[in-house]
């Protein structure tokens, strides 16, 4: 399961990286196209932190279960 989530991670990061790649490269056409690419990488970078979290309290949730079976 969590690899699972580290391949999310990875592939997330990957898009950010990508979409980077496009506004440092000065392929955004105008300050509109500027702004929806930050937009995304925003996006993008919020759901990192979610699936970081979501692991995270997995974690904390599986490790308080073993510390109440004993």
């Amino acid at each position: 399961m969590f690899s699972d989530l580290e391949e999310i991670e990875s592939i997330l990061k990957g898009e950010i990286d990508k979409i980077a790649e496009q506004v440092s490269s000065g392929m955004c056409e105008d300050y509109v196209h500027y702004k929806h690419l930050c937009g995304m990488m925003e996006g993008l970078t919020r759901a990192i932190h979610m699936v970081k979290d979501y692991s995270s309290r997995i974690l904390e949730e599986m490790d308080n279960d073993n510390n109440t079976e004993h």
